[in-house]
């Protein structure tokens, strides 16, 4: 029994090295299932075109790492996303849109939503029997008045979830609290009362 017991610790403990050892590239995404009407489902609907979003963060190539340690000398492989992050945030913005009863891109848009994203980090802190994961994206936006030329409406959104699982090994656990974390700012965003009414300001002139 001791034996076998041994062996088991032995296994586990090599898949979650050679795992932590392993750059992953994870399925990050906002579904419509996520989405949900909030003050933008209270204003007459628009047709909105979603502009340029700026990827602003300091490590392009990354939301993240893996590591044994808590020191940056542990690093052990990088995460990456399937589609890159201005195309995740884009999209999000996209299905928050359509959920509150808005039309995305075509002729004669009424609005521009623009925006540069500076923090969409993955990072984990790992402890003796558990590993905290720690996720966090931030988003610059602009509403602008097409036919005006004008700013409405500018303010940063951010989102933050953490959770703890007791084996680092799987890419699950990144990509939930990634996915969380971007749910949060996508709610921070749907519920603001002050981007509604700065869209609806310019539909009433």
């Amino acid at each position: 029994m001791l034996v076998s017991r041994c062996l088991l610790v032995v296994c586990l403990t090599s898949v979650i090295a050679g795992c932590v050892l392993t750059d992953a590239t994870l399925e990050i995404g906002y579904t419509a299932a996520q989405a949900s009407r909030g003050p933008l489902a209270a204003i007459p609907p628009a047709r909105v075109e979603i502009g340029a979003i700026e990827d602003r963060r300091p490590e392009r190539d990354k939301i993240g790492y893996k590591r044994h340690g808590l020191s940056d000398q542990w690093k052990t492989a990088k995460m990456t996303t399937k589609k890159a992050v201005p195309e995740i945030v884009r999209e999000a913005l996209a299905i928050e849109l359509t959920k509150n009863g808005h039309s995305v891109g075509g002729l004669g848009d009424d609005l521009i939503l623009s925006g540069e994203v500076t923090d969409f980090w993955c990072d984990i802190r790992p402890g003796v029997y558990a590993w905290e994961f720690v996720a966090s994206t931030e988003l610059d936006l602009t509403l602008a008045d097409r036919k005006a030329g004008s700013t409405l409406y500018r303010r940063t959104y951010r989102g933050y979830h953490r959770d703890t699982v007791v084996h680092a090994a799987l890419a699950s656990a990144w990509e939930r609290v990634m996915n969380k974390a971007l749910e949060e700012m996508m709610r921070e965003i749907g519920t603001d009362v002050s981007l509604a009414q700065a869209a609806s300001r310019s539909r009433s002139k």
